[in-house]
This record gives C-alpha cells, structure tokens and sequence, in this order.
C-alpha cells in the first residue's frame, strides 16, 4: 500500500527510520519494541523502508507501521536536535507528524 504524502511528511518518515543510526543510538529492547528483530535487522529494513518511502513504492501494513512508530519516537527523542538539523520549529514537525499519523494506520499486527 502507499499514501499520499507531501514532501515533508516523506522526509520526516526517512528521517525518522535513519537518525536510529546517527544522532541516536537505539538498543535491541527498543528495536524489537518497534517491530524488528534486532538492531542490525533494523538497520537493513530500515534503509529499504526510506528508499520505498522516498520513491512512492508500496509497503506492508507493518513496514508503515515500523516507520510512524519509529519516527515519532525519534522526533521526541532528539528534542531541539530535529528542528536543528532540520530547521523549521517544532509546531510545523509536530503538525507534520500529526499528519501522517492521520493518514498512515497504525496496524501492528500481521504482514499484510
């Protein structure tokens, strides 16, 4: 499945799933949290998910799910880093992720 997002909606969803891997550091707990096996399975799906994400590819149910739910955790995590890195202001991140939140289900279950 895909969804219709703008392009800040599509960078915040790539952004989300690769700042695991540099400014934040994730550990095998939380990454399992999220859906993965592990870290380094994490790493890989998480590369695959954001090149689907940027070139409008489908995706499972699971993998958006992974990725709103990786993504969210993300912004609140770095705090003031992710309109640093980024610019903007916290109220335009925060509305960007409401956004998606509204047109991506969160369906955690199966690989549908």
């Amino acid at each position: 499945m895909t969804f219709d997002l703008d392009a800040d909606e599509t960078a915040m969803l790539c952004d989300g799933l690769m700042d695991w891997f540099g400014p934040l550091e994730i550990g095998e707990p939380l990454a399992v949290a999220l859906g993965f096996r592990g870290v380094e399975d994490m790493r890989t799906e998480s590369e695959r998910i954001a090149q689907a994400i940027a070139t409008g590819q489908p995706l499972t149910a699971r993998d958006w799910s992974r990725a709103v739910s990786a993504t969210g955790i993300a912004f609140f995590a770095e705090g003031d880093e992710w309109t640093t890195i980024r610019g903007g202001t916290d109220a335009h991140w925060i509305g960007v992720l409401r956004r998606i939140q509204r047109k991506v289900p969160w369906l955690f279950l199966g690989d549908q």
